[in-house]
């Protein structure tokens, strides 16, 4: 399991370090967190600009739970409308899926359990120009599923 937070860990300080290769697709990393799992997680995240209204966003949220031998994390696809662009900021709504995995690990008793599901991501999100770098915040509920608000910066 350290491996896999050492790995995971590593991928989203490459994300961080490539820079943007169009303007239209940017890359990145931050924090989240989860109120149902009650914990927060890293994040890393692709988005892809397809013109002034609409955009895509990917992003893996991996939850840093500190128990042993147990992991949850998401994967999200989501669309962007984009209701406001001042330039400086601009405002969205959210919509899409969470694929959502968990893992128990019984260690010494042998053997593990898995479970996965899939939800419906709604909420809006923000966008702002901080000179060179942008910030990001989103607020998005699941429905279905692992069912939580998710707070994401």
């Amino acid at each position: 399991m350290n491996f896999i937070k050492t790995l995971l860990c590593a991928a989203v300080l490459a994300v961080v370090a490539i820079p943007t290769a169009n303007a239209q697709l940017s890359l990145g990393a931050g924090i989240a967190y989860g109120t149902d799992i009650s914990e927060i997680g890293i994040q890393a995240r692709g988005m892809y600009q397809f013109n002034e209204t609409w955009r895509g966003s990917l992003d893996f949220i991996y939850f840093l739970d500190g128990v042993e031998g147990f992991s949850f994390f998401e994967l999200n696809p989501n669309a962007h409308y984009i209701f406001s662009d001042s330039g400086q900021a601009v405002f969205y709504a959210i919509g899409g899926l969470t694929i959502a995995f968990a893992t128990v690990d019984f260690g010494p008793f042998g053997g593990s359990q898995s479970d996965s599901d899939i939800g419906l991501n709604i909420g809006a999100g923000t966008t702002i120009d901080l000179g060179g770098i942008q910030g990001q915040a989103e607020v998005k509920y699941t429905l279905g599923g692992f069912e939580q608000l998710v707070l994401s910066a």
